[in-house]
């Protein structure tokens, strides 16, 4: 099974941490992380996504990282930036994209259909996205109208609390019409509550787009980003 601890300690020790700093705002204790990035034991899902929020790393350069041992220069040139002193504990909803990201990633479709189907009622919009990915990677299955109109209703005059919400707006742009575009004062909303870290989403969002040469999604994601430096 593949330890991510010794990346992960790589990365705290790029951003000059120590391992008490780090436990401390992690969350967690001094030996749990210790034993975790000598390669001694694996971390809850949770706990290791609160423990790279602590580091302000995201998912996708941890993953870029454990690739090329570099993360990308974009990233370098954020980290520049002066950290914010209060840190948000990583959302439900950060957390379940995660674990559904984990399985898109292995292209785990039982996995991923099981994970589904364990999902609350109330997390109908979880729901919709696993189905998504599900036909994305191979299932070969359409969305019921009633899951598009429930995706079109959810986002209607939507007000985003977190860039979690962001994400699965933008993953589901396919099938919103025209008229569902954010607003500047959607983005101002967000970025009142973390500025540098909308800007890293919406930037790893430009590069994943250019590198997939979706010229579609760069455009729009471009245009997102004009309307936040504006702000």
């Amino acid at each position: 099974m593949t330890n991510y601890g010794y990346d992960f300690k790589q990365l705290r020790e790029l951003k000059g941490l120590s391992l008490g700093a780090l436990a401390k705002e992690a969350n967690l204790s001094k030996s749990t992380l210790s034993r975790f990035e000598n390669g001694e034991t694996q971390l809850a899902l949770d706990k290791f996504m609160s423990a790279l929020a602590s580091i302000e790393i995201s998912l996708a350069d941890f993953e870029y990282f454990q690739e090329h041992q570099q993360l990308p220069l974009i990233t370098e040139a954020r980290s520049q930036i002066q950290p914010t002193k209060e840190k948000k504990a990583v959302s439900s909803l950060a957390i379940n994209l995660a674990k559904i990201d984990s399985f898109v990633s292995k292209s785990d479709m039982t996995g991923l259909l099981t994970y589904q189907l364990g999902l609350a009622e109330e997390e109908q919009l979880l729901k919709i996205l696993c189905k998504k990915y599900l036909s994305d990677l191979g299932l070969d299955m359409l969305l019921p109208e009633a899951d598009i109109q429930y995706i079109r209703d959810y986002f209607q005059n939507k007000t985003f609390k977190e860039i979690a919400e962001l994400r699965i707006f933008l993953l589901f742009s396919d099938i919103l019409e025209s008229g569902f575009e954010l607003s500047e004062q959607v983005l101002l909303n967000l970025a009142k509550e973390d500025f540098k870290a909308v800007l890293q989403f919406l930037s790893d969002q430009l590069e994943d787009a250019l590198a997939k040469e979706d010229l579609s999604r760069a455009k729009q994601v471009s245009h997102y980003l004009t309307l936040l430096v504006k702000i």
